[in-house]
């Protein structure tokens, strides 16, 4: 089986990283998945946003965990070289992400981003996911495994992976269904660690079409992607995985 295609905070080439059009594209282009990263507002309300701070997507500044939604709702996102201009686009919730994906099919891979532990995080993600019904199609990545083991905590059926720079250790092992390791390292090793065979492998980020052939050789289950499109256009014409990692 070729590997699924995650579309990186969305489709980010052609649309602003972690916004609805982002999503609505990235099931355009074809992408089995998106991920996208949720943080909290100083008033307890999960958005889209990947960076601590609002600097780099947004027309404001300052850290997301210290802004209330009111203030962050005020923010408008900045379109980059390349993306689709967005005058009115926001900075989503969590829930409008949620409806987003539901009404166009797409399951959502959520990377909790916070400073630490952040139980309150996992709590109203796993509550909005509940409230949409979404707990059978979502995937929940961290690098805290201590968040991982809340999840498990409140919804065991929630599958959950261990984001990591290298090789996950014990902890993120014992909490994880599945592993999501830098791609960057992968490359540097042959075979997987014995400890976590028979776990899913998806990998981030691969945008190179050599990279795309050496995954797909090595039989990982899901590619991380800036450019969903063209990794499906490769696999598409690539022959089936003929070695394990």
């Amino acid at each position: 089986m070729k590997p699924l295609v995650i579309a990186h905070r969305g489709a980010n080439r052609v649309a602003i990283e972690n916004s609805l059009p982002a999503l609505r594209r990235a099931a355009e282009l074809g992408a089995d998945r998106a991920e996208i990263d949720v943080r909290m507002t100083t008033d307890g309300v999960p958005v889209l946003m990947h960076d601590a701070t609002i600097n780099r997507t947004t027309d404001g500044t300052g850290r997301v965990d210290q802004l209330t939604w009111h203030q962050l709702h005020k923010r408008r996102l900045q379109a980059r070289r390349g993306r689709e201009a967005a005058p009115d686009q926001h900075v989503p919730t969590l829930a409008e992400a949620l409806e987003t994906a539901k009404t166009v099919g797409l399951p959502l891979c959520i990377e909790l981003k916070s400073r630490g532990h952040s139980p309150e995080l996992v709590r109203k993600t796993v509550a909005l996911l509940t409230k949409a019904g979404l707990l059978e199609s979502a995937w929940i990545w961290s690098f805290d495994w201590h968040d991982l083991e809340a999840v498990r905590t409140m919804t065991p059926s929630l599958q959950r992976g261990t984001l990591s720079l290298k090789w996950p250790g014990a902890d993120g092992l014992r909490h994880s269904e599945m592993l999501v390791p830098f791609a960057a390292h992968q490359l540097l090793v042959r075979r997987r660690p014995p400890e976590v065979e028979g776990r899913p492998l998806i990998v981030w980020t691969v945008n190179q079409p050599w990279m795309v052939r050496r995954f797909l050789a090595r039989g990982v289950d899901g590619l991380i992607t800036d450019v969903p499109d063209r990794v499906r256009a490769l696999l598409a014409t690539a022959p089936e995985a003929e070695t394990g990692q």
